[in-house]
């Protein structure tokens, strides 16, 4: 099993937008539980799908988002791997040093249409960032002109004095279209928790962990979210989508890495030829474990940054 853990090496300043949490308190959230499912309606009548009720909120102000619960549900998710494993086949204990990197994204039940961002096809997304742009160019040219006597060309001399400026407007897909939804809860989020609704978080910290022989180590997050439930109305036309609900990167915890060991023997038996030791020194990288899969220990960074059994 795991020798007593290493200390921490020492927190990379790599883009740390996000202090990590105290085990404790990741261990504290309550499991994340199923999203509901989206519920549209035209007045009293059901409608049978949200997407005729969301693609009335395509242009901006036309839709308005009320939370049902005042009080933001935090919630932790299941345990998520970070990169591939690392397989100690040596004889001797082993530290993994490694910089692992959380990126944490909002998911809805209705089809990306807040959490997502716009297309330029119109579409919504919720892994792609529109790209494509487009310019509108406006000139501006104003002038004078002058008759006069010109004394190196002649009495009859035409003389042009000409100002001109070229502006040129990017407007990038991303901004300009499908804000509707988005824009709606965005501001319904501020308005009531008085706090910034966030898309994306992204952490990263340096690690360092021993690891005994024959055994796996899978480096793991704990991440915190935060669900917010509510109802998108179209302004003015009787029809509203109940049961929405935007799962986000929590606005009050962030997440805290976790370590899972797995015996792996069967892996460095067979990649030790017969009567010799394995050729490669090093751990030796392989694809994290299945959801699922038991470990034989899970370890937790304290506030301190050590490691502790859980």
């Amino acid at each position: 099993m795991l020798l007593p853990a290493a200390g921490l090496a020492g927190l990379a300043a790599l883009a740390v937008l996000v202090p990590l949490a105290a085990p404790a308190g990741a261990a504290e959230l309550a499991p994340l539980p199923p999203m509901p499912v989206a519920e549209a309606y035209d007045g009293d009548t059901p409608l049978a799908s949200p997407e005729e009720v969301v693609a009335l909120c395509d242009r901006p102000g036309t839709c308005t988002f009320r939370a049902t619960d005042r009080i933001v549900g935090l919630f932790g998710s299941a345990v998520a791997s970070i990169g591939n494993a690392a397989i100690n086949c040596t004889s001797d204990p082993m530290e993994i040093d490694r910089t692992l990197t959380v990126a944490s994204s909002s998911t809805d039940n209705i089809s990306g249409s807040i959490s997502g961002k716009a297309t330029v096809s119109g579409g919504v997304d919720t892994t792609v960032t529109a790209s494509a742009q487009g310019s509108l160019a406006n000139g501006v040219t104003d002038g004078t002109v002058q008759y006069g006597p010109n004394k190196d060309k002649g009495p009859t001399t035409q003389d042009k004095l000409q100002n001109g400026k070229d502006t040129t407007v990017t407007v990038a897909g991303s901004n300009a279209l499908h804000l509707g939804a988005k824009a709606s809860f965005e501001l319904a989020f501020q308005a009531s928790y008085s706090k910034q609704w966030q898309a994306t978080v992204r952490e990263s910290t340096r690690v360092v962990f021993t690891v005994s022989p024959n055994d796996e180590l899978q480096f793991g997050t704990l991440t915190a979210v935060t669900r917010v439930v509510g109802v998108l109305s179209v302004d003015h036309t009787g029809k509203f989508i109940r049961n929405v609900v935007v799962d986000s990167p929590s606005i009050a915890t962030a997440s805290s890495i976790v370590a899972q060991t797995f015996s792996r023997p069967d892996v460095c038996l067979s990649l030790r030829p017969p009567g010799r030791s394995v050729a490669r020194p090093g751990p030796v990288e392989a694809a994290p474990e299945p959801p699922g899969r038991v470990p034989d220990a899970t370890y937790v960074r304290t506030a301190e940054g050590t490691w502790s059994r859980w």
